[in-house]
């Protein structure tokens, strides 16, 4: 499948590869000029898919094509085109899923061998951050558009989590619920950053709107940068 921008060619191939037994379906995009290229993987944040809201993945995705970057981006378990049922998402397979596809596009010929980058929406805005910081040897830029890095201290007050996938709810309450238990301070992003080595940390870029429907999201972007900036980054 070919795409045509700023007066090129641009590669886009459908791909599979598997996370837990079940299969992911994604898209990647391979520039026009010679290898090696950088590695980027996309996340989609939660309800969302690989193409996002207003094809957002999709057009991001052909720009950074455009300028010699190879792209991933995938449907998690349950979402989109990829094996799975949504209703039974957990925070623990989603991580599975995007370790998956950090590992399948590394595997391709012609990856840059140099370090990754990472872009993630909403949810997966979230995983871009935690992934930048636990793993920081393996990525040099981490993209975080409206991360959801905090959850609501009453879950039960989000329709959404609870009409969609209970389980979700349940996983989300063992990981950040309190008090902070090893699986908290095993995925919370400011836990992992207080333990971090500031040298080591890739490039972060962080943007959230200011008319986001969740004031949480907007409050928890501008704090991460804070502390972000006091490390170093």
């Amino acid at each position: 499948m070919l795409s045509f921008l700023h007066g090129r060619y641009l590669m886009e191939k459908p791909v599979t590869f598997r996370s837990e037994r079940q299969q992911i379906v994604g898209m990647l995009h391979i520039p026009e000029r010679r290898p090696p290229w950088q590695g980027v993987v996309f996340c989609h944040g939660f309800t969302g898919h690989k193409a996002e809201s207003h094809f957002l993945f999709t057009r991001l995705a052909r720009h950074l094509a455009a300028a010699g970057c190879a792209v991933l981006r995938f449907d998690f378990r349950g979402s989109g085109d990829s094996e799975g049922d949504f209703s039974s998402m957990t925070i623990p397979g989603e991580i599975s899923d995007a370790l998956s596809a950090i590992s399948f596009l590394g595997r391709q010929r012609g990856i840059s061998r140099d370090g990754m980058a990472l872009v993630g929406l909403s949810m997966g805005g979230y995983g871009a951050a935690k992934f930048g910081i636990k793993y920081a040897g393996k990525f040099f830029f981490a993209g975080c558009l409206s991360p959801a890095l905090h959850v609501p201290a009453s879950l039960e007050d989000s329709t959404i989590l609870i009409r969609r996938s209970k389980e979700l709810a349940e996983s989300i309450k063992q990981m950040f619920g309190f008090p902070r238990n090893a699986q908290w301070n095993d995925n919370s992003v400011y836990a992992l950053l207080d333990k971090a080595s500031s040298t080591s940390l890739p490039y972060f870029y962080l943007s959230v709107g200011s008319q986001d429907g969740f004031v949480d999201i907007i409050e928890q972007t501008h704090f991460l940068a804070t502390v972000l900036r006091k490390k170093g980054v």
